[in-house]
């Protein structure tokens, strides 16, 4: 039998729980279909930077894939 973990790692693994939980912002910057370069696979545009960071501004959203 593995001898007890240490309180550290007992505190870290819930905080990472708590995290893994939590939806991100639904904005464009955590959006699948939003690019590095600031461009819309979904709407094949560049949304206007005040769009890109409002949140549930879109419809459209998908998470983005966190692999």
């Amino acid at each position: 039998m593995r001898p007890e973990e240490p309180e550290a790692v007992k505190e870290y693994r819930d905080r990472f729980k708590e995290i893994a939980l939590q939806k991100p912002p639904a904005c464009c910057h955590t959006c699948e279909e939003y690019t590095e370069d600031g461009y819309c696979r979904q709407f094949q545009m560049k949304p206007p930077e005040d769009f890109a960071a409002t949140i549930d501004a879109c419809p459209e959203y998908f998470e983005e894939i966190p692999f």
